[in-house]
């Protein structure tokens, strides 16, 4: 998007005033770039919950969510609910002598993909603050570049789904009896929707 030389005065209390001057090409990466450093310094990363401390009474925090009216705020509120019963099958599974490499790898990859989403959804949330700013055809061309994150977080929260439902049916398969060739199955596949899951990647900036 291009944009006109842009010359403004903004106070300084400790000292005169200050003379901003900006010409270039402003893209969906360059404005939160720009709004970066108007904001001041980014927030600290989310720290990645390890299992044991989220399988603990109140382990598992809310997370934050995007402004009510965003296009991100459906798919976080669903990935949080999400996490919670993810927590508690694997749990149930642990308690279930699946084996223990099983449950951290589902639990990492689950984490991991859920902190990426969160990036992708604060990036989203930004890019439309900033679009509601805007006029034509600005406002369209930044609304047009952020397809790739709405389309990105629709398609980590069906994985995350898939995840959770290999998780539901290893719990399923450890009360069937017999259960141990049912739940050797259940957990292979739980496995295998945790590496795909993983291999998920952000759309690139």
């Amino acid at each position: 998007m291009a944009v006109p030389q842009w010359i403004d005065r903004v106070p300084n209390s400790d000292g005169p005033m200050l003379l901003i001057l900006f010409t270039g090409t402003l893209t969906v990466g360059g404005w939160l770039t720009l709004s970066r450093w108007f904001d001041g310094p980014a927030p600290p990363p989310v720290r990645r919950p390890e299992l044991s401390s989220v399988l603990s009474p109140g382990g598992l925090e809310r997370y934050w969510l995007p402004r009510a009216k965003s296009a991100a705020w459906r798919p976080m509120r669903r990935l949080g609910e999400a996490e919670l019963a993810l927590a508690e099958l694997l749990r149930q599974a642990r308690d279930a002598a699946v084996p223990a490499d099983v449950v951290e790898q589902a639990w990492d990859t689950a984490a991991d993909t859920a902190e990426r989403l969160r990036a992708a959804a604060k990036k989203l949330d930004a890019v439309e603050r900033a679009a509601e700013q805007l006029l034509p055809p600005e406002r369209e061309t930044l609304e047009d570049g952020a397809h790739p994150l709405r389309a990105y977080l629709a398609e980590g929260l069906d994985g995350y789904r898939a995840l959770l439902a290999a998780a539901g049916r290893v719990v399923l398969a450890s009360a069937s009896t017999p259960a141990d060739d049912e739940l050797v199955e259940a957990a292979e596949k739980l496995a295998a929707f945790a590496q795909a899951l993983g291999e998920l990647t952000p759309p690139e900036a």
